[in-house]
C-alpha cells in the first residue's frame, strides 16, 4: 500500500528517485557523501516509525522529516561519481 503525501492511497510500488539510486551506488562503491548518510538515516527513521507505531507512510514521513532530511542533496545528480 502506498500513501502519497496528499493522503491518497493506492496499491503500487514506491516511485523511484534517481538521486536515491545514485546515492545507493555511491555507498556500494564506498564513495558516499554525508548527504547520502543523512538520506539513509531518514529512510531508517521512516521505516522504524511505520513498524513501531503501525503508522501509514504519511505519518512516518512527517515524523522522520523532523529528524533527517529525506532529500538532502542540494545539487543535480552527477553520474561521474559512479563511473
Amino acid at each position: 500500500m502506498y500513501q502519497a503525501l496528499d493522503g491518497t492511497v493506492e496499491y503500487k510500488r514506491f516511485d523511484p528517485f534517481l538521486s536515491q539510486a545514485i546515492a545507493w551506488k555511491r555507498m556500494q562503491l564506498e564513495i558516499h557523501s554525508q548527504q547520502d548518510i543523512t538520506w539513509l538515516k531518514y529512510e531508517c527513521a521512516e521505516m522504524h516509525h511505520e513498524r513501531k507505531f503501525s503508522s501509514g507512510y504519511l505519518e512516518a514521513h512527517e515524523r522522520a522529516q523532523t529528524y533527517f532530511d529525506g532529500k538532502p542533496w542540494n545539487m543535480e545528480c552527477n553520474f561521474d561519481d559512479i563511473n
